[in-house]
């Protein structure tokens, strides 16, 4: 993606990699499934497929180099996607089929129970890619971005007991990720208003200004600050994804805690500051464990059949998390503070599915909270798709020539 400056931000975009070695290069700044299609015709241009902004276009390519050859035109509109994904297939003989049924801004919040009923919608559907709930339950900070358009996103604060929304940040430069401090009275989030996703600190009610924590770096995305204030944990892009810990209030200095070869993302502190959860790819498929903190030591794997997004209730007795197949899970835990600490855990049982359209690996995009006694859950939830069926489009190439 790109800053209003121009500045090319994050790793996330179209590239084109090669099988000879040669670095991947990025050949759109768009964050989109793509489709190349070879020259039709007798043609000596491809097309390189995309979606942005509800729209499918197509850039003309040269078939050997991969350059562009011309302006991007307009295949479809309103078509849908779910996360980075587009709704929409093209066949090498130049049929086009696609769905504009609902995409990623049909989504809203919505509470339910450990059962899976719902509680009710807490408003009007959204282009929602981030939810946090405040310690006192009061106010949920929602990130919410133009389409799927995470560089293009703000936080903003939603009172739940008078349905008010309060905008927190006053830019769209990519502001997301918001996480509450113990006593709610600030919130750290991202934004790449300097040209890399970075972290800011501010008063929770909108005054004074923004304090970045640290110096340009890797893409950070905090994730958790522990409750008693002291640490606060975040997700940094290194050789992957790697988690980070500091003090807030002291010296700030920078302390790893996972960063292996493989990704370690979304790091959620125990109430007691005793332990560190965190979802990782090790296994060749993502998985929650959990360690000690600070000293990181041994690991224990919470999740059987992989898992994402963990949550702790507030008692510290039960971790929650996503299942691969999309289930909010529920794993009763037990620890010991003795001389030596130790965890273990029963097997994790299935709550409810959840559709949400926002569930990704990075980027502390949580799509659901949880609240201090587990009994009810925010989630954003995919709304039931809609009966539109597939337009298919023969010889989309001969239409557009029109």
């Amino acid at each position: 993606m790109t800053s209003s400056s121009g500045t090319v931000v994050d790793n996330l975009g179209v590239f084109l990699g090669s099988l000879d070695g040669q670095p991947p290069r990025r050949i759109l700044n768009d964050e989109s499934s793509a489709f190349w299609i070879p020259p039709l015709n007798g043609g000596s241009d491809g097309y390189l497929v995309f979606w942005r902004e509800g729209t499918l276009l197509a850039q003309p390519m040269d078939s050997r180099t991969l350059r562009p050859t011309a302006e991007v035109f307009p295949l479809a509109e309103q078509v849908s996607v779910l996360g980075a994904y587009v709704h929409a297939s093209i066949s090498q003989t130049g049929v086009l089929a696609y769905w504009s049924g609902g995409s990623f801004n049909s989504a809203q919040l919505t509470w339910y129970d450990r059962s899976g009923k719902s509680l009710g919608v807490v408003h009007t559907p959204a282009a929602e890619i981030g939810v946090a709930l405040s310690p006192d339950e009061k106010t949920v900070a929602v990130a919410r971005g133009r389409g799927y358009n995470r560089n293009e996103s703000g936080v903003w604060l939603h009172e739940l007991a008078r349905g008010v929304d309060t905008r927190f940040t006053l830019d769209n430069a990519g502001n997301r990720a918001p996480v509450w401090s113990p006593d709610g009275r600030r919130l750290i989030y991202t934004s790449i208003r300097e040209g890399t996703s970075n972290l800011y600190l501010r008063d929770a009610s909108g005054t004074g200004k923004d304090e970045r924590l640290l110096p340009p770096g890797g893409a950070r995305f905090a994730t958790d600050w522990s409750k008693d204030a002291r640490s606060l944990v975040w997700e940094e892009t290194g050789k992957g994804f790697d988690l980070w810990t500091m003090s807030v209030d002291g010296e700030r200095k920078p302390v790893p805690f996972a960063n292996s070869e493989f990704n370690e993302t979304q790091g959620q502190f125990s109430p007691d500051g005793r332990w560190l959860a965190y979802a990782s790819d090790e296994s060749g498929r993502y998985e929650v464990y959990v360690r000690p903190f600070p000293a990181g030591g041994g690991k224990f794997r919470v999740s059987v059949s992989g898992g994402e997004l963990p949550h702790w209730r507030r008692d510290g007795k039960e971790i929650y998390f996503v299942s691969n197949d999309r289930k909010i899970m529920a794993a009763t835990v037990r620890t010991s503070a003795g001389a030596e600490l130790s965890i273990t855990a029963d097997t994790p049982q299935t709550l409810f599915p959840i559709q949400s359209p926002v569930i990704r690996h990075g980027f502390n995009n949580y799509p659901y909270a949880v609240t201090a006694d587990g009994k009810r859950f925010l989630v954003i939830a995919g709304l039931e798709a809609s009966e539109t069926p597939l337009t298919v489009v023969v010889n989309w190439l001969a239409a557009v020539k029109k």
